[in-house]
């Protein structure tokens, strides 16, 4: 990699937003010094400077460091969010005790497993994000460029779910706005077709999630403490 900074130097396409060229020098993460520092100006970057934090983002240079912020990000997030969830089940009485050192177990091998779980949802995420962006005819940058984007607004976002109950949908759907932005300036694209690029495949997920959820009240004789689809009350 070269050690000038990379810039916006290609022609922009026509409807893209005229703009000076800024140098792409890449976030706090990607630069020397302290971990937990870069993690934490970076995470802030994303969340509260998105336009500037992906004006400069560089968008290459390798997939290994973006992809550990976001796994980084992510675990912390999903850990603390499921850690402050074990918490308040074991605090609530139980009608049967004996499953309590279950759970605890059962939450534990999860977490062990929770980084490698992570690293392939950002990789499958951002080959869906990239997807829509080619048939689109938006993508005028490699897999990399989108993938970065993916793992700097999900390691980021996933950290909200530190806050019970409403945490993690606002993460979500924050997350989906910074991808518009991240997309819309790393890969020099319209806002539109951003967000078509972002949310479609959120849509298909929620509609196949939606038929699978369907199917399994009508075939497996409803959910839990409730009548199946057909059952008699």
């Amino acid at each position: 990699m070269s050690d000038q900074p990379e810039t916006d130097h290609e022609a922009a396409p026509e409807e893209f937003p005229a703009r000076p060229a800024v140098p792409r020098t890449g976030p706090p993460w990607e630069m020397p010094g302290p971990a937990g520092h870069r993690f934490m100006e970076t995470a802030k970057a994303v969340l509260l400077a998105p336009t500037a934090m992906f004006q400069q983002m560089r968008r290459d240079g390798g997939v290994g460091t973006p992809l550990g912020f976001g796994v980084v990000g992510s675990t912390i997030g999903f850990a603390l969010g499921v850690i402050i969830q074990l918490a308040i089940t074991l605090l609530t009485p139980a009608e049967n005790p004996v499953t309590r050192p279950l759970i605890g177990v059962t939450v534990f091998m999860f977490l062990l497993l929770l980084p490698f779980i992570l690293a392939i949802s950002l990789l499958f995420t951002a080959a869906l994000y990239h997807l829509m962006l080619r048939i689109l005819g938006a993508a005028r940058h490699p897999f990399e460029t989108t993938l970065r984007v993916v793992c700097y607004v999900y390691g980021s976002t996933s950290l909200l779910q530190i806050f019970p109950v409403c945490g993690g949908f606002v993460g979500f759907i924050y997350s989906m706005f910074l991808m518009v932005i991240g997309l819309t300036h790393a890969q020099e694209t319209t806002a539109g077709k951003a967000a078509v690029a972002t949310l479609v495949p959120v849509l298909i997920m929620t509609l196949l999630a939606l038929v699978s959820l369907a199917s399994l009240i009508s075939h497996g004789g409803g959910l839990p403490g409730l009548p199946g689809i057909g059952q008699s009350v």
